[in-house]
This record gives structure tokens, sequence and C-alpha cells, in this order.
């Protein structure tokens, strides 16, 4: 610090100062340094010792404040550069190198003391230490405000607003409604604005499972198990339960009390929607989650769910209701079974090197396979088991894996899968001092993959490439058929696309054949499709078509007209039927005389000096121009 207030003197860091040579040596006297004499490093070896030294102090100032991680790498590489500077010309200097000058050396002090003095100044202002936050994202379905005080800006409030409509009112909150619908007076408008009272919850019995009881008390309810000496369930055990309320509402939990409403960070059941049954999986926690360790098999802990719900007006309870657990130790003797695989049945596509499996254990495990039924210990850990009591599904605990295919001819390959329970053992310090055994699949569970041997095509397409669809008015009904075969017996779940990746499914598919009618085609041209199946092994078959429409609008032309032996022959440019009257042109063809033939050619007897009025309809309903004729002119 002397050497620092006698450089900043003058000049920018007292860099002015410290250049005189002369100047700096009097201070370091002063302080009682004197350079020694060269021991054994040479200048250069020095530099670099004293270098690498400086970068090494600074790093272990950097990590031993633990600002490290959170500062951007030009500046931890600045103050390290900065470090390997100072150490490199102070190292010079101590061993008498001609090139530590007194400037150079000066410039040294000044550049460590800057280093060393950002690093306090970071530490202190907490710049550049870290943590970690875990973000979790719901994909939720979207719910209106709570309330109803904005349903009247849905109203037109002049003639040049655009008109409310039902989805439009009910988006602007939970108790608007959309009334008459249809008739000239349509109103959005609050259907309970009066609504201050709570939803009254209570417990929903039918969705407990059986086996399980609910003990109501003052602020909620306890659930006990049926078949347990003093009611409490052991770890890891799931249960669905419920809760009713007398009103749609929208409710939270939380594992701890809380003030409001609003602190409460999870939906009940992972549901976001008002509904009158709020149904909920919940595994109990280990009973070292709730602070209750060692190994004595009387040991107990309370696991509590504190939950409050929300009506559409935006009225919570005040009091929290308390859904509570006695928790046991588990009585484990076990090993974990697998309750269910996915995909099911299994099948692995044409040359394909790997498959992607999900299965379920009925409690915390960790798993294993192998293409052989070897002991655990000899399986690679190559699967990914979910073991947090709160991660539990409808089917028990997920792991995944991905399986390799091996490059054989054999049309069905054997996995051997084991799994061991309590998986922190092996993890968790916490439980090495325990005298806890795992208890593990003793054989293999089998999961069976069949191989497909034939890539899946689409051996089969309609319309045909260019065809023409002609139709006599819009829309324009096309049907779409494709066949599918190879792969898994052919079936497969089928899409089609007008252009890019925008692909829809079939009406009808699954099979081998795959059918969609399209009803509400309006314009002529060409149209591109493309089609993509997929079957149960992930095998795709790829094709295209594309076809033409023409809607013909105009009705037959009678292109030639003569008798002959007393027979009227016409003839059409399109195929066609035709009649004729001998009043007028304005005749209908069901009141009228028709004549004979509905292609080309028709004809019918024909009296000289008698008018004929003839016209000609083709297929589509389209009717022609009137031709009139005279026989004998």
């Amino acid at each position: 610090l002397a050497v620092a207030a006698q450089a900043g003197s003058s000049g920018i860091f007292g860099l002015g100062a410290l250049a005189n040579s002369a100047g700096f040596e009097t201070l370091a006297s002063s302080l009682g340094y004197q350079a020694p004499q060269a021991a054994g490093l040479t200048g250069v070896g020095a530099g670099i010792a004293g270098g690498l030294a400086g970068a090494a102090v600074v790093f272990l100032l950097l990590e031993y404040t633990g600002i490290s991680e959170g500062l951007p790498a030009v500046v931890t590489i600045g103050l390290i550069a900065g470090g390997a500077f100072a150490g490199a010309v102070i190292g010079g200097n101590l061993v008498g190198a001609s090139w530590a000058t007194g400037t150079l050396m000066g410039a040294a002090i000044v550049v460590a003391i800057i280093v060393i003095a950002l690093i306090i100044i970071f530490a202190i202002m907490g710049i550049g230490k870290s943590r970690t936050i875990v973000a979790e994202f719901s994909c939720l379905t979207w719910q209106p405000p709570t309330g109803g005080n904005n349903c009247e800006e849905c109203n037109p409030q002049n003639e040049f607003d655009l008109p409310c409509s039902k989805y439009k009112c009910e988006s602007y909150g939970q108790t608007c409604v959309f009334a008459n619908e249809g008739t000239s007076e349509e109103l959005c408008y609050d259907s309970n604005p009066n609504d201050v009272v709570s939803p009254i919850i209570t417990p929903w019995e039918e969705q407990l499972d059986d086996g399980f009881e609910y003990v109501e008390n003052t602020n909620g309810v306890e659930i006990t198990m049926s078949d347990s000496e003093d009611g409490c369930l052991p770890e890891y055990t799931p249960v669905n339960l419920g809760l009713l309320t007398n009103e749609p509402a929208q409710c939270r939990v939380h594992h701890e009390s809380t003030s409001s409403y609003d602190e409460m960070d999870e939906f009940f059941g992972d549901r976001s929607t008002y509904i009158y049954e709020h149904p909920e999986i919940v595994a109990m926690p280990t009973l070292v989650d709730l602070g209750v360790p060692g190994a004595d098999p009387n040991r107990r802990g309370d696991f509590s769910r504190y939950v409050r719900c929300q009506d559409g007006n935006g009225n919570s309870n005040i009091n929290e209701y308390v859904v509570n657990f006695c928790v046991s130790p588990a009585e484990d003797f076990e090993a974990p079974l697998i309750n269910l695989f996915n995909p099911d049945p299994g099948y692995a596509g044409f040359e394909t090197s790997n498959k992607s499996i999900t299965f379920y254990t009925n409690e915390p495990a960790e798993c294993r396979w192998s293409l052989e039924d070897i002991d655990y210990d000899s399986m690679d850990i190559n699967t990914i088991c979910e073991w947090d009591p709160e991660s539990v599904t409808q089917f028990g605990w997920r792991c995944d894996t991905i399986l390799d295919v091996p490059d054989n001819e054999e049309e069905t390959i054997n996995y051997y899968i084991r799994c061991a329970d309590q998986p922190w053992i092996d993890w968790d310090p916490e439980y090495e001092d325990y005298d806890l055994e795992r208890n593990i699949n003793q054989e293999g569970i089998v999961y069976q993959l069949s191989r497909t041997t034939e890539e899946l095509i689409i051996d089969y397409v309609s319309p045909s490439e260019g065809e023409i669809i002609l139709a006599g008015d819009f829309p324009v009904p096309v049907e779409i058929e494709i066949h599918t075969s190879g792969g898994v017996n052919g079936n497969a779940a089928c899409e089609f696309s007008f252009g890019g990746d925008n692909f829809l499914g079939f009406f009808d598919t699954g099979g081998t054949e795959h059918l969609q009618t399209f009803s509400n085609l309006y314009e002529e041209g060409l149209y591109n499709l493309e089609f993509r199946c997929t079957d149960l092994a992930d095998n795709v078959a790829i094709e295209s078509t594309n076809f033409i429409i023409e809607v013909d609008e105009e009705g037959p032309v009678i292109a030639r007209v003569y008798d002959g032996s007393a027979t009227l022959t016409v003839i059409t440019n399109e195929n066609a039927e035709c009649a004729y009257s001998q009043n007028s042109c304005s005749f209908n063809f069901e009141e009228t005389n028709l004549m004979s033939g509905n292609e080309l050619t028709h004809t019918t007897s024909f009296e000289f000096g008698l008018p004929y009025y003839i016209k000609c309809k083709d297929t589509y309903e389209n009717v022609g121009s009137c031709l009139s004729i005279v026989g004998g002119y």
C-alpha cells in the first residue's frame, strides 16, 4: 500500500512516479527491500517461473473467492495475464535480470495491486459469483383471467368494432357468459359479479384407492392405510387421492404452509383448469427427506400437502386445507418389479442399430440390461431411472434406455433387465454408515424385440401420377388411397401433406390400406401430395403423387345434325343426354321427349314441317344451348 501511495502521487495509477528507477529504489529501500543477487536462475528462467507463479496465485484467488465461474472469460484471462506479467517482472528482478528495470518493476507492482484490488472488489460486490437455480416449466392449459370485470369490453362499442363471439367473450374472464347467441342481441356479461365466497373443499371418496381411508379433522383430512396397525403408509407408497370443490375451481398445493394462494407454486394434480373434481397421485417421501434418519423400525414422520382453491372470481381459501400422512419405514424385502414396457410389443426397424424404450418400476430403482442374463453387478449402467418420490406416475417410476440392436440375422432379440431398489445407497454418502442391503432381481426380466426383415414401402397410390379428375362443379371430391407392405406386417399409420412439413393423418389408417377423402377442393389445377407412413418399428416409407382437377361448367355443344330415313340424328362433342320439344326452348328434361343414346350420338323420329327444339346436358348436368330445327329447309 505504501508503494501504491507513493506511486499515486503523480500520473494515472502512479506510473509517472514508478517510471523513475531511482525514485523506486529509494522507496523500496525505505521499506527495507534490497534486490538480491542472482542465485542459480537466469533472468529468463526466473521470469518464466515468476510468471507461472503469478498466474497461479491469481487463479487460486479467483477460485477461493468463488467468483471465477461467473466472470466473463475475457475478464478472467485478463486478470490471470496481469498476475503472470507482475510475477514475471518480480521474478526477474529478484535474480537481478538486466531486463527487469526499475520502471518495469514499478509497472508490475501497480498491475499486481490493480489485479488484487479488482478481485477484492468483485468478491465484495458479488460480481462473478454464481449459483445454480433449477427452473421448471409446465405446458398447461391457458385459462382466462379470474372474475368478469372486463366482460363488457367484448361487446361492440360502435358500428366499426368487430362483433363479439362465445369464444372471445369467455376469454375475457372466468365468469363471462355469452348470451342470446345467434340473435341481434348477443351480449357478453359477468354471470356472477357478487360472488365473494371461496370454494368449499371436501375429500373425494370415490377417487381414493382401495386399502386407504380419509379421516377428516378440523383443518383438512388425514389419509391412513387400512392394513397398517397405526395407519401409517410405508415410504414410497403411491396414493391416488382426490378433492372436491362445490364450484369450478383451480387448486394449488405446497409442501409447506404459506400465507396466500399466490405463494403456492404447484397446481394440484398438475391441472390448471377450473373443475369440480381434483385428482392427484402422490408417493410417500423417505423418512430421511422428512428429517427422521436412522434404522429404528418404529420411527415415524409426518408428511403434509397444503391446498388452497380459487374460483373464477378470484376468491381463494384463507385457511389451507391440509392433506396429512403418517409415514413409516418401508419394509422392503422384494426386488423391484417392472409394471409396464413401452412400446410393448417391441419392434426394431429394418437395418436399425438402436431402439429407445421406456419402462416403469413399482418402486424407485436403478436398472441395467444386457443381451445375456448375467449378474446385476456385471451389467453396464445403461439406464436412466427416476428416483424422486414426487416423480411417481400412475404406472410407477419411469426408466428410459436405448437398446443396442446387434447386427445379426436373428429376428427375435431378448434383453435381460435387472433392477436394484434403494438406488441412493450407492450414490448418497449419507447412507454409507447404514447397514442396508439392496434387493436385486436374481433373474433377468425379459424384454423381447422383433426385428423387421423388410423395409416398409408404399406400393399403391391413387390417384396415380398425373391423373386428371373431371368434375362439373366445385367443390370437387377426391378420394386418396394408398397401400403399404413390408415392415411390421405392412401395417402403418400414414399421413399426407400438400407440401412442406405440415403432415396430417389419414382419416382411415393403421392397417395396410389407407383412405382419405377431400371434399373441399375449390380450385382447378395441379395438386401435389406427399405421403409418409410409419410402423411400430419406426420404419418410414415416403411416396408422392400429383393430380389435376378440371371442372366442366359448360354444356354439350351440338356439333352436327342430319336426317336419315325419317330419323333425326344429333352428334355432340361430349357424352350427353338430349331432349327436344316442338313448342319452344323453355322445357325441362323431365317433362319432354328424350332422344335415344347417352354418349355422342342421339336419335329420334323426324317429321318434315315440324319444329324441333333440341337441348343436351352432360353427366355433370350442364345444359348446352338450344338448337331449333325445322324439317324441309
